[in-house]
């Protein structure tokens, strides 16, 4: 069929002494060519992977793209991470749903398709049971072998509205990130028209990592977020206030 290839300017204009813009035309040649690709990036690609196994690949150029397919079930937290052969190599990875082959991160259905967070792995829990896709890429142009691994893993509470966790007004709840990448969801019945404050504590001198705590709001099927925290450190408390 017939395609269309737009080319477009970015931001090639510079600041001269007086601190006004100049653009600057750029020249261009281009070319198009097949390349021999081991997995296709849509639904129809012949890449599998299954929970206990690794499958492997290559990303033969740059912006290149492999899907595969796997099978899970809701209500399972699945680790899936990206083993590079050369560990000079960064490679990036999300996951998508057949119903939903679009990579965003607010929305119901952000649990089908959840971006990676730290780039190699990422962990999530399908809100229902169906087809997914691990989409292996690289941002920083990097090329070469790699394997996916698929495992599951025992988490407390759910990065999803089925979560099981609940937390009362005036009353505390525990919980744990058990991987890289974790994500719990904890439920809380709210008023309009009255400030909360949402204290996140930990009495372990021994943590480093960072935790980020937002607040989500369903409005119209969809979740927005309303408050944000994304510093909290050892035994200090992360507050958020909403209203």
């Amino acid at each position: 069929g017939s395609y269309f290839i737009r080319l477009e300017d970015i931001g090639t204009s510079v600041r001269n002494d007086f601190n006004s813009e100049i653009f600057l035309p750029l020249d261009y040649n281009i070319s198009v060519s097949t390349v021999s690709d081991d997995y296709y990036d849509t639904t129809n690609t012949s890449g599998s992977v299954s929970v206990g196994n690794l499958a492997n690949g290559k990303l033969e150029v740059i912006n290149d793209n492999d899907w595969f397919k796997a099978s899970l079930e809701s209500g399972i937290t699945y680790q899936a991470k990206i083993i590079a052969a050369d560990p000079e190599h960064q490679f990036n990875l999300q996951v998508l749903s057949d119903n939903s082959l679009d990579p965003i991160l607010d929305s119901v259905t952000r649990f089908e398709t959840a971006l990676s967070l730290d780039n190699q792995q990422i962990v999530f829990t399908p809100r229902q049971n169906g087809e997914f896709y691990f989409d292996v890429s690289s941002w920083t142009g990097s090329t070469g072998n790699y394997s996916l691994e698929l495992t599951t893993i025992d988490d407390d509470f759910a990065d999803t509205i089925d979560t099981t966790g609940v937390v009362l007004v005036g009353q505390s709840l525990s919980g744990e990130i058990n991987a890289v990448g974790d994500k719990d969801w904890i439920a809380v019945d709210l008023d309009r028209d009255i400030t909360y404050q949402i204290n996140l504590s930990n009495d372990s001198s021994s943590l480093v990592e960072t935790l980020g705590l937002t607040v989500y709001s369903r409005e119209d099927s969809e979740y927005s977020s309303v408050a944000e925290q994304n510093k909290w450190r050892g035994e200090f408390s992360s507050v958020s206030q909403i209203t």
